[in-house]
């Protein structure tokens, strides 16, 4: 497994999901987890977690605000309160 692996992982999960860059993050972990390889092998994939949000966002593909405005017109949308939006996002 190398980091171009899971680059694709990322851009494959955000073609079908808008997410956040912590959520994201939470997905790339758990599929590195799935994974059966030794301890060190996990923790260096973890380590380019970063490097891969970084390049994910840097080529816009990734966008927290983006991300933030989409959820709050789709809740206002059904008809969620602003406290109950504002939780959500929190």
């Amino acid at each position: 497994m190398d980091e171009k692996k899971l680059q694709k992982f990322a851009v494959d999960y955000l073609s079908r999901y808008d997410s956040s860059k912590k959520n994201l993050s939470d997905v790339i972990k758990r599929k590195i987890f799935r994974f059966n390889i030794s301890g060190k092998e996990k923790a260096r994939l973890i380590n380019l977690i970063d490097n891969i949000i970084s390049n994910l966002e840097k080529n816009n593909l990734i966008n927290d605000q983006r991300y933030c405005n989409s959820k709050i017109t789709l809740l206002s949308i059904k008809g969620k309160s602003k406290n109950f939006i504002f939780n959500y996002l929190l």
